[in-house]
């Protein structure tokens, strides 16, 4: 709950300590009874700004990460500081972000090249949400729209196993999507949707070196939707566009644009095919991906999401899309992927200590 006017003066100045590194100052203040509640500050138009001082210590942590900022972290915990709370800055268009303490951590926690994961594990500790995602709002002269990141995306997106193994356990959402809506007014919109699996399954290499099989096998245990159809725009020439046309007001009715937007439908088991790696393709197979799915590619006004035998009948089978799309392929390949999607082939089931 935000505090009230009266009230935002010594939360103020807490946060000042905090970011000037005067820690002992802050530590006083938490001992002589002030609550570490968030400040609230309406602007015009609906501009505002939202912040507590377990933010802004989070922040000094990752700038300074010693003993010192995080036993105040923990100090700041113990007198009622709340890791759901957001942080939030948005202007009088609506354009800004929120993001709550927990996610700052956990953003910390996964460029820390040492591993530790000692903010997200205390913060865990004191009720974080860990399916609660981070949203970032677009809204500008010719675009508009929304971005949703689940915290288990940022995890597996930078192939940090033990950090998406810690919210998983945290009760994290494993098919949570991420969301990319944006309408811009040249026609280079987005219309995202894909699961961690999706995502874990863009950072396959066919050498197979420090790639993502863990993760995908660790995702695939906690129950994800194999079958999920992820999509995401891709931005075609328009062949009716005229580089030398004086038209250039995409609000004129003369207006043609750049590009036209075809949106690419598919699951997982065609990510594995195009990653030419049989091995991830029979290790779906055999958690029920259905090889019958087909990839597709549409005009994006004419687009319906579905799942529908009319659109089933359209499309490559993931066998044509190996062989029309992967240019490696040689025979003896296209046989290990046929005999993979028709569940003969192997999985690689070798797990790693972490």
């Amino acid at each position: 709950m935000s505090t009230s006017e009266s009230q935002t003066i010594p939360q103020e100045k807490m946060m000042e300590h905090i970011k000037a590194g005067e820690i002992k100052a802050a530590r006083a203040m938490l001992n002589s009874g002030v609550p570490p509640t968030e400040v609230h500050k309406p602007g015009h138009w609906g501009a505002e700004t939202r912040r507590a001082p377990l933010h802004t210590a989070i922040r000094l942590f990752q700038r300074s990460p010693n003993e010192d900022v995080m036993s105040l972290i923990k100090l700041l915990l113990e007198k009622g500081a709340n890791p759901n709370d957001m942080a939030v800055d948005r202007n009088w268009k609506g354009t800004g972000s929120s993001e709550s303490a927990f996610q700052m951590a956990l953003e910390h926690d996964l460029r820390d090249v040492n591993g530790k994961a000692e903010l997200t594990t205390l913060l865990l500790q004191h009720g974080a949400d860990a399916s609660k995602p981070k949203v970032q709002d677009i809204h500008s002269m010719r675009t508009d729209g929304r971005i949703t990141t689940p915290l288990l995306h940022m995890a597996v997106s930078l192939n940090h196993l033990g950090l998406a193994r810690a919210l998983l356990e945290a009760k994290a959402d494993v098919n949570a999507k991420y969301t990319e809506s944006i309408s811009n007014e040249r026609s280079f919109d987005e219309d995202r949707q894909e699961t961690a699996l999706n995502s874990a399954l863009n950072g396959i290499k066919t050498d197979r070196k420090n790639d993502s099989m863990e993760m995908i096998q660790l995702l695939l245990e906690h129950g994800v939707d194999v079958n999920y159809r992820s999509t995401y725009l891709r931005h075609d020439p328009n062949p009716e566009y005229n580089e030398e046309d004086d038209e250039d007001d995409p609000r004129d009715e003369s207006y043609i644009p750049s590009v036209i937007n075809i949106q690419v439908s598919f699951t997982a088991i065609h990510q594995a095919v195009l990653g030419n790696r049989p091995d991830i393709v029979a290790l779906l197979v055999r958690h029920g991906a259905n090889v019958d799915a087909r990839y597709l590619e549409e005009p994006y006004q004419f687009h319906r999401r579905s799942n529908s035998g009319a659109e089933q009948e359209k499309g490559l089978t993931a066998l044509q899309l190996f062989k029309e799309k992967v240019t490696e392929a040689t025979e003896d390949g296209i046989a290990a992927m046929n005999d993979a999607l028709e569940g003969r082939g192997q999985p690689t089931n070798k797990r790693r200590r972490t």
